[in-house]
């Protein structure tokens, strides 16, 4: 079922375009299926946008939760290129996603902003990259899902780009620090 509501999100992000305002990727879309989201989602972005491979990003949601998130709130994040779904390790705690980002739990119900900071890994050249995060209560309640999607281009490889990738990857990229 979950490869079912990925392959329509990708679908339907295809055929978006991006909205790079503000060096931001904001076009997420809700994920499909029978279930009611606990954080109401009024935006959601990649940030800085373009990503660059080795550099840090954040996604970050903003919204209203109509429960508290606490310890114990965990965050999936699937990738999918070229056909195949690749979780990224787990489902790590929310609190501790968030505490990286200078947000501690607990989170009281309300207006939130939820930002989760990543350093972007290197990702097949002309391939479409889908993202689908999935963050849930400690008790497996449903706090939101979005997914989006991204067209990766070949360029001529540089030393801050060595895997020659623009599009997603499209502005001149350093590597961050580790």
């Amino acid at each position: 079922m979950k490869s079912i509501s990925t392959i329509a999100i990708l679908a339907t992000v295809v055929f978006s375009t991006v909205s790079a305002q503000s060096g931001s990727y904001t076009n997420f879309v809700k994920c499909g299926g029978d279930y009611t989201a606990l954080v109401t989602v009024d935006s959601a972005a990649f940030t800085p946008f373009p990503l660059c491979v080795g550099e840090k990003y954040c996604f970050e949601v903003h919204g209203t939760s109509s429960v508290p998130i606490t310890q114990g709130a965990h965050m999936g994040e699937t990738i999918a290129a070229r056909g195949r779904l690749q979780p990224s390790g787990g489902q790590p705690d929310m609190c501790t996603l968030l505490a990286a980002s200078g947000t501690p739990c607990p989170i009281p119900a309300g207006p939130v902003l939820l930002k989760f900071c990543y350093i972007n890994k290197s990702m097949p050249e002309n391939a479409l990259i889908g993202w689908i995060f999935s963050a849930f209560t400690a008790d497996n309640k449903n706090l939101f899902c979005l997914g989006a999607a991204v067209k990766t281009e070949p360029v001529e490889p540089t030393p801050e780009n060595p895997n020659g990738i623009r599009g997603l990857f499209a502005r001149n990229c350093t590597v961050a620090p580790q």
